[in-house]
């Protein structure tokens, strides 16, 4: 009787931890972000569904594979390697080009065990829109500082003439006064 009752609690608590796997592996299948986790051995422990999307790669029969057999990219591996020796977190920024170039902002940490880390995960970040974003934007900005600029030294050359003695010549003067009205009117149009 003692022996089915530590039998029947046995069965129970190892119905709970799968039933907590299985809540864990659920949450981190959801993730956006890739996820995976090496040994210290760089062999894949796991590897969630962001992941496997990020570098067109099949979760099954990934785990045990060695990490630079299943993504190909030497960056990530040496990041890990730091993570795995140091056994601190790193960040960095790279770029993977397979299967679609993309800009990644990747983060190691050590898992932890009692007595050295046994192991890294890395947690994907895909940066490609917001780096191309700024991109836009840092053009953007240079284009419009250089529309803005040329009318401006061009009122700003006709002003100081025409403040260096050539208002007083009504030749030349009424000229100099339609191009900076034309100048001004450019600029309104750009700021509209």
């Amino acid at each position: 009787e003692a022996l089915d009752r530590e039998e029947a609690r046995a069965k129970e608590r190892i119905a709970e931890l799968e039933e907590e796997r299985a809540k864990k592996a659920a949450i981190l299948d959801s993730m956006v972000e890739g996820v995976l986790a090496v040994d210290e051995m760089n062999r894949i422990l796991f590897i969630n569904t962001g992941a496997c999307r990020l570098f067109n790669v099949s979760s099954v029969g990934t785990e045990g594979k060695p990490f630079l057999e299943v993504i190909r990219n030497k960056e990530m591996l040496d990041l890990l390697n730091h993570t795995l020796r140091e056994g601190v977190f790193a960040r960095q920024e790279l770029q993977i080009f397979t299967p679609v170039q993309r800009v990644l902002q990747v983060h190691a940490s050590p898992l932890k065990g009692r007595e050295r880390a046994p192991g890294a995960m890395l947690v994907l970040h895909d940066v490609t829109e917001l780096r191309r974003l700024e991109t836009i934007r840092t053009e953007f900005v240079a284009n419009v500082s250089h529309e803005l600029r040329t009318p401006l030294t061009s009122v700003r050359g006709y002003l100081e003439t025409l403040l260096e003695g050539a208002l007083e010549d009504r030749e030349h003067a009424r000229p100099f006064l339609e191009v900076i009205h034309k100048h001004t009117e450019r600029l309104g149009r750009l700021l509209d």
